[in-house]
């Protein structure tokens, strides 16, 4: 086992989010994504998604709502929701995929 801290070699970019896969298997995709300001497209997925902000700002928009958020928030977010992601700030982002087979 090794260990992986989530705030340690931070990558960032001025021209799109930085994606790290920290583990895959069949089951699950746990990733870490660094953002500056970048704002996502609508994405509905085929996974359910666990998100936890570790660090900076960030919020989740729906087509109903935006959910704001800050370090330490989590959301989970059902596969088959649309969302994006809007307003990030140095954002930070564990993300666990749940694959649906």
């Amino acid at each position: 086992m090794e260990v992986f801290n989530l705030l340690e070699n931070l990558e960032f970019s001025s021209d799109e989010e930085v994606e790290e896969i920290i583990y895959e298997d069949e089951k699950m995709r746990v990733l870490r994504t660094m953002s500056l300001d970048q704002e996502t497209d609508y994405m509905t997925q085929d996974e359910d998604e666990l998100v936890i902000l570790v660090a900076g700002e960030g919020s989740i928009q729906t087509k109903d709502r935006i959910i704001k958020m800050k370090a330490s928030d989590c959301i989970y977010i059902p596969y088959g929701q649309s969302h994006k992601v809007v307003d990030q700030d140095k954002a930070v982002w564990f993300c666990v995929f749940i694959k649906n087979k």
